[in-house]
């Protein structure tokens, strides 16, 4: 309610975020509320697609997913939808998985193991509910990895 306070962002409950955009929005304040969407990014028909699969790769898979701004779903205008699974797939096997202290590494571990149970644990409710697997979906555990809490990076088609 601060009059010096021009925009508001926030991320939360739907509760307290229609309490702030109430708030704001009797005293005129800018406001973008983030209350359980999901973070979407939406690829029209004119989008450029390179730039697009760039997006939704950094959104979704840095800090390995692990913000609460994370892309979780993209919603693909028909005209591109192949060509764009078609890129955001090769993209996405092209992401490297290791530790956060080798340069080398795009992607890192789970914060805990209980992060990766969740993880894990939502991918498994995507397959029970009959999403389609397009990559990803399993414990990373070749190699180095297998002493870490790694994910591979998943990606499903065709959810509900």
């Amino acid at each position: 309610g601060h009059e010096e306070i021009n925009g508001i962002t926030f991320t939360g409950s739907n509760g307290v975020g229609k309490q702030i955009g109430q708030a704001a929005l009797a005293r005129g304040a800018k406001y973008q509320l983030e209350m359980g969407g999901k973070n979407p990014v939406i690829v029209a028909a004119d989008a450029d697609l390179d730039l697009a699969v760039e997006a939704v790769v950094t959104g979704a898979f840095r800090s390995t997913g692990q913000k609460c701004t994370a892309t979780s779903r993209v919603i693909v205008a028909a005209e591109v939808f192949d060509e764009f699974k078609e890129r955001l797939v090769q993209k996405t096997k092209e992401i490297t998985i290791g530790s956060g202290l080798d340069s080398s590494t795009w992607m890192g571990p789970c914060a805990s193991e209980n992060q990766l149970s969740t993880v894990l644990s939502y991918i498994n409710k995507g397959v029970e509910e009959g999403a389609e697997l397009l990559i990803g979906g399993k414990r990373a555990e070749e190699g180095s990895l297998a002493d870490g809490y790694y994910v591979e990076p998943t990606i499903f088609d065709n959810c509900t």
